[in-house]
Parts: C-alpha cells; structure tokens; sequence
C-alpha cells in the first residue's frame, strides 16, 4: 500500500498525471488542466478524474463490450476495438457536457504501439485509422 501512494504521489508532482492500474487495465488520469495543441476539446468545461470515476468508466466499459458482442453491434466504422480491451493503455480526461453529466474521454492505445510519453502527452497517431489509437466518451453519475 505504501508503495502504490508513493508511486501516485510521484507521479503527481513529476508531470501532474496520475498513474491507475487495476484488473485488466493500466492507464493515466490526465488533469483538468491539461493542454495540447493536436487534442481539441469539445467543452471549456473540464474536471480531473477521480480514482473512483475511473474505476466506474472500467465498469462501463465491460458492460458496453458485453453488450456489443451479445447484440452483434459492428463496431467497425467507429474505430471502437471492445473485443480486446485488456490489449490497450488507457488515457483519462474529464469533461461535463452542457447539461453538467460528467463525462471521461478515453484514450485507447495499443500496449505494443505505446510511446513513451504516454503519461505526459496524448497519443495520436497520425494516418493510423483506429489499428494503434482509437477513443470514446462515457457518461459517470
């Protein structure tokens, strides 16, 4: 336990992300402060993710994959790969829409195509057509 709170609170004062790790998935919170020129926000309004929320997105996320193998949803065109979550880091970022729903952008990235500033930057992989990075927003109470 110890080692896991010295590892968070590294990585907070280091680049102000937080690193999260949990079954089946390891990734970055990104804070409401984060900036970059290549990723265009949708809102203004932003929040920074909490351990919990991510926890809740994973939740989702399993729900939704179930849901899309069990009704036979084509995925495809979206560039959404739900079959194989666990062969994908993660990048967190919260935001509200215009009703105030808090929403967390997700940032999949191929564990094999992970560069190593994916705890500073967001990765986007220019011309990739969703086989390295692919993303979704989903809805938190």
């Amino acid at each position: 336990m110890k080692a896991s709170l010295i590892l968070i609170t590294l990585s907070i004062v280091l680049n102000n992300t937080v690193f999260i790790e949990g079954k089946n998935y390891k990734g970055y919170i990104f804070p409401k402060e984060y900036e970059n020129k290549y990723f265009i926000r949708t809102t203004n309004k932003f929040f920074t993710p909490t351990v919990d929320d991510v926890k809740e997105v994973e939740k989702l996320l399993i729900i939704k994959s179930k849901d899309i193998k069990k009704n036979k949803i084509s995925t495809q065109n979206k560039c959404w790969n739900y079959n194989n979550l666990c062969k994908y880091n993660r990048q967190y970022f919260g935001e509200y829409d215009d009703n105030d729903n808090k929403l967390i952008f997700i940032n999949f990235v191929l564990k094999k195509s992970t560069p190593n500033y994916w705890d500073k930057e967001i990765v986007i992989l220019l011309e990739d057509r969703c086989e390295n990075v692919w993303n979704d927003k989903i809805a938190i109470k």
